[in-house]
């Protein structure tokens, strides 16, 4: 640091300064950038030594630490801040002596003079000390407030915020502490490490500095009467304006915390909400606009509505909703039962109350003798011999066998093959788990086409009530021919007041399906295809190594099962593997009937199956199965709700319990089936396994993300289809309520002696629990969940996450050349389309989107399709086609420079299998260049200029490339062209003889000197874009095809010596119309011919033809020639004209 020169003191001098600016700001190194350590006012005098940084005076002053600790650090002031646009800032004061004083021992030294007093850090603890607030925003309201390291305004300022500039901070008594990036802790706090700003400067005569920003109301669910809102602050000083479009407007107090419900709107419309602050000025945020949702007002004559475990609903405890609403659009497979809301109020189903029926008192008891009624003893064991009281009752304790009689007028004739519908359809199609009781799914059914030759296979749960279940079979078989159907567990859930059991529900749904012509028996659908519905339930059997004990979860806990079919007498324990034997005991029938020509038929798949699996273990390929079949030989579809194998279940190891059975798969392929249809999991599937494909195809919940809009074909196609009319109303239910009326009478009447209650695994813990009035409280059903170690969130968590990943080992093989093998590790969690691209990788070349994976030669993998779930498949290899998997050849590339007059070129040889930045680096070492960025490989766009090409593209098939960067070396033509004399001063004439089908041309290149070649050829004819004419030119054929018309071809014979520009010219004469400067000529419609190159340099691409963009390739219709009139006007002279008729053919 230097002196600065015409200002007082020597080295190491002090002198005196005062402060002749508003205020000069003290930073922490002689910088205009530095750190601002603190400022003095007007009129403040200063002492210091002068020094020179950079050409600018500074004055190094003494002052306080950030710490308060009494240290002393070096602050520098700017004398003159003209550079700056400020002028004078320091003047010295005249008379102040400039030489330190003396200093005198035993002599207490005086005090430094300060600018102001320090804070005392005892007097800051209620805000340095203050609990964590939550971070608010405001906004400064005065031109500049300075920020303070402590919060006092004798502390020192380290920065300034303008007017205008928005904070985030903890408000802290009347100080806002700007918020880091990092909470701080009280320690850096006192060590004046904060950044305060003083909110409301009245006390200083200031007024208001800072004004809170009072946010938008954050809208995060509406609901049909109300919206929720979240805060990210607590807003309880503030209130809520609500604007009704519909309705008055009213204002209500935001509550703590972080949401509220805001109620008392109007469903189906428009509503304003913003925050008033509550204090005196009454400050108001911005507006949010909202919709509310549509949901009719509920009627006490429709009942009440169910939630997710069947209860009935009725008013809410929290607001004024009369009937909770089920909120449809969010309910998935993953939630919890207990986390559903009511769409009309967005309150909790826990808020609402169970619904309760009307119950007249009884006469014999009055309800004073009620009450006075001692409390009944309880029991140690229930009474088995208990009399039975309801229909539901007596349902579940009548004998199997009185059941089986109802069930064997639906049951296929043991004597009698499988019959054939009266129509034949044309194609099969399958869909399961409508479940159209949501009105969002219903919506749905009503817009699908109309297909009269389609067959619909349903998969099961379509719906809980039988209403809903008979209408949403007259809606579909008004869009489809014919409809087979297995019932699913939804259809088999019942309350109490049915009356019925889940087995007598079973049966009350296959009499519906009789009575419409809904196929639940087997049929052919025509003389190749047959389709056979199978009964199902689940067992713990599906997952090898797991059982029930694994994993006990409350499931289908809505069911009630008669104790003669299970043996048990826990009722609503559907997880009772005798359930499952029931249900596949109603196949025998239907199995034993199996034609024997669709076994046959099995039988060879399968063992075609086993051979391609062997092939592949053995890396040979089996020869492509011949594409016709035998005359006898029958596709048979058969159909379950529940999952057949474990492959087929990709979900999560604790619900495996409840998803299926092996019999299932047994009984399937004793039906001879080709192709298994089933549901229930909502995961979609569709895989081949051991010769027999598997489809799930679910529509799902409203929220479910394996959802699918329709049905999927699975056997032949559509002749026909139609639009959907428009339906307004849905088709009523007209046979649910008689035949439940049947079935419920037979219970009454039967005769059959009831059974007693056998004991049951709840037995012990639940009594007479099973038969109470409502089985399904939600409190009751926690209880039992917890004692069960059920964790709903675990579960969902378990559902929605992706299987573990583990390393795979593919070995790959070409379809037709079986040595081409390349063994792949990858993670099993890449799809299908992402081992296409690491093969590409791998080999070097090809292209993704060509390559053809399969696991037998046959059906090829989806792009989509994830490994993980085809591991057991593709475990024998992979058959690959579309690539090509040898080893990296060597080849010669051809490198052109695309700007140079002169042809220069570079010949390099490379791997096939190189890439782009492969190519370059061997031409930097054959150009001797040390920069890779000087050899750059480009391609011409079709609009002009060059676009690189990047460094991983692969080589492939291209065998010229463009080169940019630096100059390649002279093509021998180029060379040649050099060493000419140079031309006489009169310049040649050119002349050209062309004909317009074979063109030859002559012409007299006239030679150019060197001095002219080295600043650019001329326009007409660059000799440097077009062959030698001494070398013989071939005769190239032509074929030009319309860029925008396909249809438009164009013929033509021409010389390879012609230029590109001379095509064109060619064009224009053959055609009788167009511009030549306007014509593109392309081989693949990127690439633009360049006009001074001959036709010859481009042979490789006029031999796949060309396609041009700019002009019609039509030829103009030939019309008889018309007389018009010319008038000609003289250019000079005004007023002279000749008026000439001549024909249209001049």
């Amino acid at each position: 640091m230097a002196l600065a020169k015409g200002y007082p003191g020597g080295p190491g001098k002090s002198s005196t300064w005062k402060v002749v600016h508003t205020r000069v700001i003290i930073r922490k190194t002689p910088s205009t950038t530095a750190s601002i350590m603190g400022f003095h006012a007007q009129g403040k005098t200063v002492e210091g030594v002068v020094q020179e940084i950079a050409g600018q005076p500074w004055l190094r002053i003494p002052h306080p630490g950030p710490g308060g600790d009494g240290k002393e650090s070096d602050g520098y002031m700017l004398i003159d801040g003209t550079s700056v646009g400020l002028g004078r800032l320091l003047e010295r004061v005249q008379g102040a002596s400039a030489e330190p004083k003396a200093r005198v021992q035993n002599q207490v030294p005086a005090p430094k003079q300060k600018s102001r007093a320090k804070p005392n850090l005892g007097d800051l603890s209620k805000w340095i000390r203050h609990a964590t607030a939550p971070t608010s925003r405001f906004e400064v309201v005065v031109n500049m407030v300075m920020v303070r390291n402590l919060p006092s305004t004798q502390a020192d300022a380290v920065g300034v915020v303008k007017k205008g500039e928005i904070l985030d901070g903890e408000p802290r008594e009347g100080w806002l502490l700007l918020q880091e990036k990092s909470p701080m802790s009280h320690e850096a706090l006192e060590q004046g490490e904060g950044r305060w700003i003083l909110l409301d400067g009245k006390e200083l005569g200031l007024g208001q500095l800072l004004r809170p920003q009072i946010p938008a109301p954050k809208v995060t669910k509406a609901f049909a009467t109300s919206v929720q809102l979240s805060f990210p602050t607590d807003m309880s000083k503030y209130d809520l304006e609500v604007e009704c479009e519909i309705g008055e407007s009213f204002c209500t107090p935001c509550s703590q915390g972080k949401s509220m419900l805001v109620h008392g709107l109007h469903p189906c419309s428009d509503v304003r909400l913003r925050f008033v602050y509550r204090g005196k000025d009454g400050a108001a945020g911005e507006w949010e606009v909202v919709e509310t949702t549509d949901v009719p007002d509920w009627e006490e004559a429709d009942g009440p509505c169910i939630d997710l475990l069947g209860n009935k609903r009725g008013s809410c405890q929290q607001c004024s909703c009369k009937c909770f609403a089920l909120e449809e659009n969010v309910v998935s497979l993953n939630m919890d039962v207990g986390d559903a809301r009511c769409a009309r109020c967005g309150c909790n189903v826990a808020a609402h109350a169970l619904w309760q029926e009307k119950v007249p008192l009884k006469t014999s008891e009055s309800p004073t003798s009620q009450k006075q009624k001692p409390p009944k003893q309880a029991e140690a064991k229930p009474v088995p011999a208990a009399p039975v009281e309801s229909t539901v009752d007596k349902a579940i304790a009548l004998p199997k066998e009185t059941m089986l009689r109802r069930w064997r007028r639906l049951d296929v004739n043991p004597s009698e093959a499988w019959p054939r519908l009266q129509k034949e359809f044309s194609e099969v199609v399958v869909w399961s788990d409508l479940h159209s009781d949501m009105g969002k799914n219903m919506t749905h059914l009503k817009q699908l086409p109309i297909c009269q030759d389609t067959v619909l296979l349903l998969a099961g749960d379509i719906a809980s009530s039988l209403e809903v279940i008979e209408t949403s079979f007259r809606l579909l078989q008004a869009k489809f021919g014919a409809i087979f159907y297995v019932p699913g567990n939804h259809e088999l859930w019942v309350s109490k007041k049915d009356g019925l059991s889940s087995v007598h529900k079973f049966l009350a749904i296959l009499e519906i399906c009789e009575e419409l012509g809904v196929h639940t028996r087997p049929a052919f659908i025509n003389s190749d295809c047959a389709v056979c519905p199978l009964f199902s339930w689940y067992k713990d059997n599906l997952v090898d190594g797991f059982s029930r004990n694994l994993a006990d979860i409350p499931f289908d806990m809505q069911t009630q099962w008669p104790w003669d079919i299970t043996g048990r007498g826990d009722t609503n324990d559907a997880q009772q593997p005798e359930i499952a034997d029931f249900f596949l005991s109603l196949n025998q029938r239907r199995i034993a009937a199996a034609p024997s020509a669709a076994l046959d038929a099995l039988k060879r798949a399968e063992v075609v199956a086993e051979e391609a699996k062997q092939a592949q273990l053995d890396g040979r390929v089996l020869p492509p199965l011949p594409k016709t079949k035998d005359d006898d030989e029958i596709f048979v579809v058969t159909m379950s709700h529940f999952v057949p194998r474990q492959e087929c279940y990709p979900g999560p190891r604790r619900l495996c319990g409840v998803m299926g059975c092996r019999e299932i798969e047994e009984q399937a392929r004793a039906c001879g089936s080709r192709c298994h249809v089933f549901g229930h999991s909502h995961i979609s599937c569709d895989r081949q396994v051991e010769g027999v494909r598997y489809v799930q195809h679910p529509l799902g919940y409203p929220n479910d993300y394996h959802r699918q809009g329709e049905p999927k074909p699975v056997w032949g196609g559509c002749k026909s289809r139609q639009e959907a009319p428009s339906l307004t109303e849905e088709p009523a239910s007209k046979l649910a309520k008689d035949i439940v009326k049947a079935i419920l009478d037979d219970i009454r009447n039967c005769p059959e002696k009831c059974l007693e209650r056998p004991p049951g695994r709840w037995n012990k813990e639940d009594g007479d629990n099973y038969s109470s009035h409502n089985i399904f409280d939600r409190k009751e059903e926690m209880k039992l969940r917890e004692s069960m170690g059920y964790d709903a969130k675990k579960m969902a968590e378990l559902w929605s996450a992706p299987p573990p990943v583990r390393e795979l080992e593919l070995e790959v093989t070409h379809f037709q050349h079986g040595d081409q093998r390349l063994t792949l590790n990858l993670p099993n969690n890449l799809l299908v389309r992402q081992l296409k691209e690491r093969l590409v990788q791998e080999v070097g070349r090809g292209n993704p989107a060509k390559i053809v994976v399969s696991t037998s030669g046959e059906n090829a993998l989806n792009d989509d399709v994830a490994l993980s779930s085809i591991e057991s498949e593709i475990s024998g290899g992979l058959i690959v086609m579309g690539i090509d998997m040898s080893k990296g050849k060597s080849v010669t590339v051809k490198l052109v420079h695309a700007a140079s007059d002169i042809p220069q070129s570079l010949t390099i040889s490379v791997l096939d299998t190189a890439t782009m930045l492969d190519v370059r680096k061997e031409a930097m070492i054959r150009l001797g260049e040390k920069s890779i960025s000087n050899c750059k490989l480009v391609k011409r766009l079709a609009t002009g200029g060059f676009q690189g090409l990047a460094d991983g593209d692969r080589l492939n098939a291209k065998r010229e490339l463009l080169f940019l960067g630096r100059d390649l070396p002279d093509s021998p033509s180029a060379q040649e062209t050099k060493t000419k004399k140079p031309p006489p001063k009169e310049k040649e004439k050119v002349t050209a003889k062309k004909s317009t089908t074979k063109a030859k041309a002559d012409v007299s290149v006239p030679e150019v000197p060197t001095a002219q070649t080295a600043k650019g050829q001329p326009k007409s004819e660059p000799p440097g874009e077009r062959l030698e004419r001494d070398s013989p030119p071939r005769e190239m054929h032509v074929k030009i095809t319309s860029l925008l018309d396909p249809d438009q071809q164009l013929e033509m014979g021409v010389a390879s010596d012609f230029l590109v520009r001379e095509l064109k010219e060619l064009i224009v004469a053959e055609l009788g119309h167009g511009d030549p400067s306007k014509i593109l000529l392309s081989s693949t419609g990127d690439d633009v011919l360049r006009d001074e190159r001959p036709l010859g340099t481009y042979e490789r691409e006029v031999s796949g033809g060309l396609v041009l963009i700019g002009m019609d390739l039509k030829r103009p219709q030939e019309s008889k020639p018309k007389e018009i009139k010319v008038k000609l006007v003289h250019a000079t002279e005004a007023g002279q004209s000749q008026l000439l008729i001549r024909s249209s053919a001049v």
